[in-house]
């Protein structure tokens, strides 16, 4: 049998691994630390997907997917250190107790874990796109606005706000595309998740709030609406927010890729597809879904607080 024949029988032999160089991982680490990162949160369907796909467009940002950090990344290395240590008390009780065991992982080994993680993430996000700006999207980055600016101190944090009743119509529909076994188990119907939904969404909005208070010029809120009806002047200072160039051109660019029917392969705004994660894309679309009595417990809940942002329509 020829060696190519072997070969094809045994497989191709696996490509060399590339060389693993912790030093210029750092190095990229380090330069990488020094950009403008910033984070953006807010509550289910308030349009923060939108948002990232605009920034995204931009030649010196780089914005895509969901990291989920804090929800997902920390609660699982916190998980695998918490096992690690208690092995380690074990052996040092067990064996190396006259003669002084292995240091444990402490809070400053553990932050330092998980910022690298997510440092190593953001660089892979990058790659191949010179940017200036770095961001990461998760909507439930709005309950962790203070845990990740610990982890960088010099981090930019965007909350995009919309009203909550076109909000939890939206995260409905999401919900139905991606779960609807669980949605059903938990909520049953849509009055039912409306009502949950408008609680969460308070507190999450509170949350977010308070956090710009004590850091205002680190914070910056977007609003859905002025997103829709005036889409470059609603960007503009966002861009601003971020140190980036925010040229009437760079705007128009933005906001061209960023086009619903554009994403939505040919279908204009406000004809629905359920099946989409652009399902419709409108202001108002809740008098479409809303009882008399969720109207009025949304209001009786969140009234002032809508008031205050100006949501009331």
């Amino acid at each position: 049998m020829s060696e190519t024949s072997r070969q094809a029988r045994a497989g191709a032999p696996d490509e060399p691994a590339p060389q693993f160089d912790f030093r210029a991982i750092m190095a990229e680490l380090e330069q990488l630390f020094s950009k403008q990162l910033f984070f953006i949160g807010g509550a289910i369907g308030s349009g923060t997907t939108w948002l990232q796909v605009l920034l995204d467009q931009h030649p010196q940002i780089s914005c895509r997917g969901e990291g989920h950090f804090v929800t997902r990344l920390v609660g699982a290395l916190k998980q695998a250190i918490e096992e690690y240590n208690h092995f380690l008390v074990d052996k040092n009780v067990v064996i190396y107790r006259e003669l002084g065991g292995f240091p444990l992982v402490d809070t400053l080994e553990f932050n330092t874990l998980h910022v690298t993680a997510m440092l190593l993430l953001l660089r892979k996000q990058s790659l191949g796109k010179s940017v200036l700006a770095i961001g990461e999207k998760t909507p439930d980055n709005v309950r962790a606005f203070d845990g990740l600016r610990m982890g960088f101190p010099t981090a930019k944090f965007i909350h995009i706000i919309r009203d909550p009743r076109d909000a939890a119509v939206s995260g409905w529909y999401l919900g139905q595309r991606t779960n609807p076994a669980k949605m059903a188990e938990r909520f049953g119907d849509m009055p039912r998740y409306f009502r949950y939904y408008i609680d969460v969404w308070v507190k999450e909005i509170t949350n977010g709030i308070s956090f710009g208070n004590r850091h205002p010029q680190h914070y910056m809120e977007v609003r859905y609406a002025a997103l829709l009806e005036h889409p470059e002047a609603a960007l503009e200072p966002v861009l601003r927010f971020l140190g980036i160039d925010a040229s009437p051109e760079i705007l128009k660019s933005c906001v061209d890729g960023a086009d619903f029917q554009k994403l939505s392969r040919g279908r204009p705004r406000g004809v629905e597809d359920r099946r989409s994660h652009l399902r419709r894309g409108i202001v108002g679309d809740w008098v479409n879904h809303f009882d008399a009595d969720t109207a009025a417990y949304f209001i009786a809940k969140a009234g002032p607080l809508m008031e205050q942002l100006g949501l009331m329509r």
